[in-house]
């Protein structure tokens, strides 16, 4: 029997590795988007745990200013990092949309494949369930 041979299997091979792109692409935001939620979570523990620790008795008026400037740097990070995070979601959310954009175009391409390939089985086993037929009438006519 001949092997089934699909005539868009290269435009089939295309689409399969640019969704792989895509994949990678949201693989890569996805990770910032975690690193960002991570730094802002990290700051933010900082700050309550800062903030847990302090007392004005032991520490003074002075520490109380640096206190206050390091709280301040601290919501001015925040702020940056939610502003970034807020990017990096609306990215994430574009090449979301292209991977399964991409997604969906190889899916076509890939059950076309499997169903010409059901096809071209079928119609092989037609092909030889027809010639073993006429062998085998061939066999008994040949008999008598």
């Amino acid at each position: 029997m001949k092997r089934f041979q699909f005539n868009l299997e290269k435009v089939l091979t295309l689409r399969e590795n640019n969704e792989k792109n895509w994949k990678i692409k949201l693989g890569e935001v996805v990770s910032k988007v975690n690193s960002v939620r991570g730094e802002m979570k990290r700051i933010e523990q900082s700050h309550r745990q800062h903030f847990k620790d302090f007392s004005l008795e032991k520490e003074g008026l002075e520490y109380l200013k640096v206190s206050e400037l390091f709280f301040r740097k601290m919501e001015k990070d925040l702020k940056i990092l939610d502003e970034r995070l807020e990017e990096l979601i609306l990215e994430r959310e574009e090449i979301q949309k292209e991977y399964i954009k991409a997604s969906n175009e190889r899916k076509v391409i890939a059950k076309l494949k499997e169903r010409r390939e059901a096809e071209y089985y079928k119609e092989q086993k037609l092909s030889e369930i027809k010639e073993i037929d006429d062998l085998t009438t061939g066999v008994y006519g040949r008999a008598r």
